[in-house]
């Protein structure tokens, strides 16, 4: 399987997928603390008798099956993919670790707090992809420091909670890393309703921005937070406007 060459015939496939699917499930379920992309490229150098570029290929395409084979092996465990794509964008290489994130977001999958994380991530994802556009790329404006009690409180929450998820992530409890996450969200409410994040003073809307960008970075650590639930909001918003229009309409008859 390291020297990445097609399977001669179907027996040989459905052995290399075999081999995948249990080299997977021995990462995953021991909780091995091995680093996915480290292993494959020392594997591929010492088998493959191929020129460096060649292996580099051969490298990323073996790295990248076998994670579809952990997302497939987790989807049979019954997550389901969206939980696994969340907490796979933050994994890096450490399958060991994908387990325990995922198993925590479909514990909490009905909870208010996770949802309330995903609404929050989005909602700097959207503000952060809406300015940085218009940001200047050569000259850089000093960005305030905080100075209104909304501000403040963001920079608080957002060092509490690097400090909470750098105890909690190192000792694998990502179900508490989630919990950790709560008072900051909170924060981020507090400031989008306390002030103007896009202030027309360039040094106030650069602070609130990197503020933003400092929450957003720790929600990151515990999964891509603002992916989750986005099928479900978008359908209760269609819903929500669609029964509206025709209460609107029966109103107007």
């Amino acid at each position: 399987m390291a020297d990445a060459t097609p399977p001669a015939t179907r027996a040989e496939r459905r052995s290399r997928l075999q081999l995948a699917d249990g080299a997977v499930r021995i990462l995953i379920e021991a909780r091995f603390d091995l680093d996915l992309d480290l292993v494959v490229a020392r594997t591929v150098c010492q088998l493959a008798s191929a020129p460096l570029a060649d292996q580099a290929t051969r490298i990323a395409q073996l790295a990248d099956f076998l994670r579809q084979r952990a997302a497939r092996l987790l989807g049979v465990r019954g997550f389901s993919f969206e939980e696994v794509a969340v907490a796979g964008a933050v994994v890096g290489g450490s399958l060991g670790d994908l387990w325990g994130r995922v198993e925590a977001l479909k514990q909490r999958r009905g909870d208010h707090l996770l949802k309330t994380l995903a609404r929050t991530a989005r909602r700097i994802a959207s503000v952060a992809a809406a300015s940085e556009p218009s940001e200047p790329a050569t000259s850089p404006v000093d960005a305030a420091a905080p100075a209104e009690p909304a501000e403040l409180a963001l920079a608080t929450a957002v060092a509490t909670a690097r400090e909470a998820l750098d105890q909690a992530l190192a000792q694998g409890r990502f179900g508490d890393a989630l919990r950790a996450l709560g008072p900051l969200a909170t924060a981020v409410d507090h400031l989008f309703e306390a002030v103007l994040v896009m202030s027309d003073d360039p040094r106030q809307r650069a602070g609130r921005l990197a503020l933003l960008r400092a929450a957003r970075r720790q929600l990151m650590r515990a999964g891509r937070l603002q992916a989750l639930f986005g099928a479900e909001d978008g359908a209760r918003r269609e819903t929500t406007a669609r029964t509206g229009g025709e209460a609107a309409a029966g109103d107007v008859g």
